[in-house]
């Protein structure tokens, strides 16, 4: 199922051919589905007006027929495998970097949503295991290995290595990450019903599923009955229904378990499939700061979806109310890791004053405020849902006696959700250590 050809303007690779007009060049869009190249990267990568889009991919081309240098999906790995490889120093640096930063925001554990290689992002397994080895690791991570859609099931016996290499400690790969499409924007989302083009008549385009719906069952239950915890990315409401009808596939065929699988974005999801969240146990798993009027949103996204789908967008506050256990998120670097920037999303529906990101609207104008949650339950999300999100709420999560001393200061009383975009991280620890001090007096 391929996607219709965008109508709203994209960058051109002449527009990169003007600064490098020879070396190529390969640049990752924010949202970590599109990739833009030069003249030269296409020229590498054997792309021309012949080249024909891959499965789950599309290579944008212009009103001549020739590409633009926009590669979607999968398309951009045709030039994202030319990439250098970094160093092992620089991997080591980057990770080590990004954890400093993470802990400053007062995050104490994550979730990475992708361990293993995608559209030019190398694989952070060895790194992990590196740091952990060498006492580096001071956060809690779970591992969500990337499935590869063209290798099937014959690629679990990696997966249950893998697995196996990081049990017992701080970084544990026990999920599965499955893509099973794309992202509204531009137009991979698996939709129920078509995308709109101009003048609000349907195009013809419902989207990409990258596993077809029996294929996404079969492995579903394979994975469930191996143990593993199923992270699906599912944006699209066709998406959301396939990955629950899969997680239902494997409910019958395996019994229920505590592998707490869950669908992470939740773009669109369709008022009949809100309930399936709390009678199947599969986890909310949302990522607030998106629930805004960026500009991206309303001149893009929403006409897409139309009047008749604005409702369904992000509907937080529906799926609370129909029982959906929540977690949340960032996906960073898609946008800001900052939780109590989220966290003023989720029960706001507007952007924090400080982000650089938003435009007047976004700060201003709610995205369906209907849809906002109360503090409480933003953040139990943030806390004891990703915890038990993570398979970590046995030690983490909440402050009680017998839990771990994974504790975070802000300067705020965040009981008051007028406070979360003002409140700053003052002091974060792990364990009971300092991994973060904002005061420098610890």
């Amino acid at each position: 199922m391929v996607p219709r050809r965008l109508s709203r303007q994209h960058p051109h690779r002449r527009e990169l051919d003007r600064f490098l007009p020879e070396r190529p060049a390969y640049l990752n869009g924010h949202d970590g589905h599109t990739a833009w190249v030069n003249s030269a990267a296409l020229a590498k990568a054997g792309i021309t007006r012949e080249t024909p889009d891959p499965p789950h991919g599309l290579i944008e081309r212009d009103e001549t027929g020739e590409p633009t240098g926009v590669l979607i999906e999968d398309a951009a790995t045709l030039v994202a495998e030319l990439l250098p490889e970094p160093s092992v120093a620089e991997l080591r640096s980057g990770m080590l970097a990004a954890q400093r930063y993470l802990h400053s925001l007062g995050i104490t554990a994550w979730q990475d949503a992708i361990v293993g290689d995608y559209l030019g992002m190398p694989d952070p397994f060895d790194t992990y295991l590196a740091l952990e080895a060498d006492g580096l690791l001071t956060a809690r991570v779970r591992g969500a290995l990337w499935w590869s859609v063209d290798r099937g099931l014959d690629q679990l016996p990696d997966l249950l290595a893998r697995r196996a290499a990081t049990v017992g400690g701080r970084f544990h790969a026990g999920t599965v990450k499955i893509m099973q499409d794309g992202i509204c924007e531009n137009c991979t989302g698996a939709m129920l019903t078509p995308y709109l083009g101009p003048g609000g008549t349907p195009s013809g385009g419902t989207g990409l599923s990258f596993l077809e719906p029996a294929e996404l069952a079969e492995i579903t239950t394979a994975l469930d009955a191996h143990g593993f915890q199923v992270h699906f990315h599912g944006v699209g409401d066709r998406a959301v229904r396939e990955c629950l009808d899969a997680v239902e596939a494997a409910r019958a065929a395996n019994g229920d378990n505590d592998l707490r699988h869950q669908i992470a974005h939740l773009d669109v999801v369709d008022p009949a499939d809100r309930p399936r969240f709390a009678s199947l146990g599969v986890i909310a798993n949302l990522q607030p700061l998106w629930a805004r009027r960026d500009s991206e949103i309303e001149a893009t996204k929403l006409p897409l979806l139309g009047a008749s789908r604005e409702p369904h967008h992000f509907p937080f506050g529906s799926l609370a109310g129909a029982g959906a256990r929540l977690a949340m998120g960032s996906d960073w670097p898609v946008t800001s890791p900052d939780p109590l920037w989220a966290l003023h999303t989720a029960t706001h529906r507007t952007a924090p004053r400080d982000d650089p990101h938003a435009g007047e609207r976004a700060r201003t104008v709610p995205l369906l405020p209907e849809q906002r949650l109360d503090a409480d339950l933003a953040l139990a999300a943030y806390t004891s849902g990703a915890a038990f999100a993570n398979h970590l709420d046995a030690e983490t999560g909440r402050i009680a006696v017998g839990m771990l001393a994974d504790l975070v200061v802000v300067d705020q009383d965040l009981t008051d959700p007028d406070k979360f975009e003002h409140a700053r991280v003052r002091l974060t620890l792990v364990d009971g250590s300092v991994v973060h001090d904002a005061t420098g007096q610890v």
